[in-house]
């Protein structure tokens, strides 16, 4: 349910003082049920940290009461905010939180500063966890006595830039019409989901009432294992990869976030999650681009590889590899004198990979080897350099391409090793 930095701080203490960490499991329906949490607690427990927007599934939890469940107990409660302040209108002495801590770049501040309110209280007590300037009141070489909070916990020069940056992101956001960018919110989590349920294979997970801009689906594609060969390590839940890779001019996000999505997924063997999220997004017509583009073409060919086969008479043979997402192909070219008179591939990468390379052998196989060339250069423009193909007809579908993430290049950076007949075996993105 939560992210990674509500969960993974938590685990440095475990190793470093021994804390045992209890977990509030979630429903089937992925929602968290305030009503068990009271059982999680003993007389030791010191801290209760919760998350007040889920980042894998939107799911807005229940905080308020969870908080007054832990207060009546004696226990203090932290919240990760982070997903929650760009979305809703966050009021920390309603919910009565002891300390509640959110990112910039959330709330599109730029990265590598956040906020972390807490109670005066509880602050006043808290030791400094850095030492510099700024955060002393007196300094002798017998001691140091510190300043009061927050100074206490603002050692050195601080970020300045970004703190200016976090204030125009909140004025712009303080300045929306939270009421009408939410409605417009709800819209398009409602607008999303009913335009791709017709897409085979996939499946939506937490589909609750009360949650903010995310759609959370994962699709029903399995990696292939490649006959004799080692599968590369690739880390966990970055195993498969959901198709929806930065498309729709960056309505969806996927690539790194199956990553933040493991703890969930472990919760019932869910596979590898692909993540939609609506944050100031203008228009409910992406979600319809998105849908054609993968029900039509991309889904298919994905699904339904043309020419997926090694083969026994190949000419050429080069071997794709990208080590920024563990995406592989084997490209296997037999050239005739200037013309490829055959052409197919594996591939043990994600959907995206696997169409690209289906719609490239379909495209390339039968043309001269100058043709192929000519169609790298426009593929490249168009993924790589962000310039149109001046006549995308003249592409046909992989004009599809366009939009999609860059591993769809990985197989014609093979094709371009494989017509020079040079070079390593195994060629890389990098």
């Amino acid at each position: 349910m939560g992210h990674h930095a509500n969960i993974v701080p938590w685990q440095f203490l475990r190793e470093r003082c021994g804390v045992v960490l209890r977990v509030l499991p979630i429903t089937p329906a992925r929602e968290l049920e305030p009503d068990r949490l009271a059982g999680l607690f003993s007389e030791r427990t010191r801290l209760l940290a919760l998350t007040h927007v889920s980042n894998v599934l939107g799911t807005v939890c229940q905080v308020v009461e969870m908080v007054q469940i832990a207060h009546r107990q004696g226990i203090p409660v932290l919240i990760d905010g982070a997903q929650a302040v760009p979305h809703l209108e966050v009021d920390v002495q309603a919910i009565d939180c002891d300390f509640y801590c959110f990112s910039g770049h959330k709330m599109l501040a730029p990265t590598g500063i956040g906020v972390p309110y807490g109670k005066e209280a509880l602050l006043d007590a808290l030791p400094p966890y850095q030492g510099q300037g700024e955060m002393i009141r007196r300094v002798s070489f017998e001691k140091t006595d510190f300043a009061d909070p927050p100074h206490r916990f603002e050692a050195g020069a601080p970020h300045i830039a970004g703190a200016v940056g976090r204030g125009v992101a909140i004025d712009y956001l303080e300045g929306l019409d939270r009421k009408a960018a939410a409605d417009h919110e709800r819209h398009l989590l409602h607008v999303a989901p009913s335009r791709l349920r017709d897409v085979p294979g996939l499946r939506f997970l937490g589909e609750t009432s009360n949650k903010v801009g995310v759609v959370s689906l994962r699709h029903g594609r399995r990696a292939r294992a490649r006959p004799g060969h080692r599968a590369r390590p690739q880390g966990g839940c970055r195993a498969h990869r959901s198709p929806l890779r930065h498309a729709a001019h960056g309505l969806l996000r996927a690539g790194d976030h199956p990553r933040l999505a493991c703890p969930l997924q472990h919760r019932g063997g869910d596979r590898p999650l692909g993540r939609g999220h609506t944050l100031l997004a203008r228009d409910p017509d992406m979600t319809s681009e998105l849908t054609d583009l993968y029900q039509d073409l991309l889904l298919d060919h994905a699904r339904h590889p043309h020419n997926f086969r090694a083969m026994e008479t190949a000419s050429r043979i080069v071997e794709g590899y990208n080590p920024l997402c563990g995406d592989d192909v084997a490209l296997y070219l037999r050239v005739e004198g200037d013309r490829i008179a055959d052409i197919s591939f594996q591939d043990w990468g994600c959907a995206i990979s696997t169409a690209s390379a289906s719609m490239l052998t379909d495209r390339i196989k039968g043309r001269t080897v100058a043709e192929a060339e000519q169609l790298f250069d426009a593929v490249h423009d168009l993924l790589i350099v962000a310039r149109p193909f001046a006549d995308q007809g003249d592409l046909g579908e992989l004009a599809a391409l366009e939009d999609v993430s860059k591993c769809a290049m990985l197989s014609w950076h093979a094709l371009k090793a494989a017509l020079r007949d040079q070079g390593p075996e195994i060629v890389t993105t990098e």
